[in-house]
């Protein structure tokens, strides 16, 4: 398994315990869209309690608000960088967390994209490829669509590694746990919608045989927000917030929630 440097030293933590190690915990439901007062830093309190208990529900884990081994393994998976904050609000909604709009879309049928760099990682034809390859597959699901790319400086998607703090707002974490992110169309997305970054500190290859990562699945995840869906609750599903190896196909649900973001 490639190297995590996110990892949570903890065996079980009940409510009201404290741990230098719930501040992990406490950071990661803040960043991702979970808990929004941390309250009290290293204590397990009735706010950061309630948040991993909706963390757990939207996992599909047992609801006790308590952290423990199975809430653990799953804030240490490998994911995407884009809250899942549309979705566990739909949760607490009382709602399921099925595909999820963020309520912004393209209006025009002909998209583009460009790279504005690479990575040392694979080739510049192998990058193009398998981007290219994850376009084309949300293509095939929509009516009507295309994306082609172009090296002019104003397509609608540009697409490209980074690493640490690159101006976005959003800084990776180095080695482990995030590993893209992508903004929603405009204005959901603000100043970088239509924005694609991969984390250059992870290992990305054609294949995803450990310790890398498949480039096309976690592109087709992040075009699914570039065309404006959130995470899924679906587990199967490719807009699920977590990586799970290799998964270039879209799933029902996916399929789902983008005709009925781009209808035919």
């Amino acid at each position: 398994m490639a190297e995590q440097r996110f990892t949570i030293g903890l065996e079980h933590a009940t409510r009201g315990a404290e741990d230098s190690e719930l501040v992990k915990v406490q950071e990661y439901l803040s960043r991702y869209g979970y808990l929004r007062d941390s309250g009290e830093r290293g204590r397990l309190d009735n706010a950061t309690s309630d948040a991993v208990a909706t963390f757990q529900r939207f996992y599909g884990l047992e609801e006790t608000g308590e952290v423990d081994r199975a809430t653990i393994e799953a804030m240490e998976k490998f994911r995407c960088g884009v809250p899942d904050t549309r979705s566990v609000e739909r949760v607490l909604d009382g709602a399921s967390a099925e595909f999820v709009l963020r309520g912004c879309k393209y209006e025009q049928q002909n998209l583009t994209y460009r790279f504005f760099n690479g990575t040392q990682d694979i080739t510049a034809e192998d990058e193009r490829g398998s981007v290219g390859n994850a376009f084309e597959t949300w293509a095939h699901a929509l009516f009507g669509m295309s994306f082609e790319a172009t090296t002019s400086s104003d397509a609608d998607f540009a697409v490209g590694w980074a690493s640490g703090s690159h101006g976005d707002g959003s800084s990776f974490d180095g080695i482990g746990n995030t590993l893209a992110h992508a903004f929603f169309p405009p204005p959901c997305g603000g100043p970088n919608a239509g924005a694609l970054h991969f984390d250059d500190a992870e290992k990305w290859s054609m294949t995803g045989n450990i310790p890398t990562f498949d480039t096309e699945t976690v592109a087709l995840h992040e075009i699914g927000h570039l065309l404006g869906l959130d995470h899924s609750q679906v587990a199967t599903a490719v807009m699920a917030p977590t990586y799970s190896g290799v998964h270039r196909t879209l799933s029902q649900d996916d399929i789902d929630g983008i005709r009925t973001l781009y209808p035919a």
